[in-house]
């Protein structure tokens, strides 16, 4: 087996600024703005596809 096994996340890039991004992101700022002006790393098309991960990512901390 050469691949991941199916299901396993990748880590992003994005992971260690997660908190901040967010934070910015419910503020209202916008996502050219957040790259260009907080966080001088990544393309604008990156942490959109990161938010989408993340609201697609089923939450943890339920319990069963």
């Amino acid at each position: 087996m050469l691949s991941k096994p199916k299901g396993v996340v990748q880590p992003s890039m994005y992971d260690a600024d997660r908190e901040r991004i967010l934070h910015l992101h419910a503020l209202g700022v916008p996502l050219a703005t957040i790259v260009d002006v907080h966080l001088k790393y990544g393309k604008y098309l990156s942490p959109k596809k990161y938010l989408v991960k993340l609201q697609r990512q089923p939450s943890r901390n339920t319990s069963a």
